[in-house]
């Protein structure tokens, strides 16, 4: 059976969503990219092969619920004097996780 148009259309969208959450959580907790790149590709695989609209709703719906749990997690625990920097007038938003540098004295 072939997907129709309409079906990877939504799937595209769903992966292109999920992507940048990834991204987001990667910028994060940058100690976790590899299970960050493990979920995406458990994502994009899903949705490659998912054979119903409903079937890629329900499932991205999870992954997206989980990741964004996992995101207010790291954000709580972002070390002091971190910032988000935010661009809403990119294409795709741009954000962009700062940490504060440490400087050690030579002597």
């Amino acid at each position: 059976m072939s997907r129709t148009t309409s079906i990877d259309a939504a799937a595209h969208r769903a992966s292109s969503e999920y992507y940048l959450l990834n991204d987001l959580a990667i910028q994060l907790c940058e100690d976790k990219t590899d299970y960050y790149l493990m979920k995406f590709n458990e994502h994009f695989t899903y949705m490659r092969n998912a054979d119903t609209l409903t079937n890629i709703r329900n499932a991205h719906t999870k992954f997206i619920s989980d990741i964004q749990d996992e995101i207010r997690i790291a954000v709580v625990n972002l070390p002091k004097g971190a910032e988000i920097q935010y661009d809403e007038d990119a294409s795709p938003v741009s954000i962009k996780v700062v940490k504060p540098s440490v400087n050690f004295k030579m002597g």
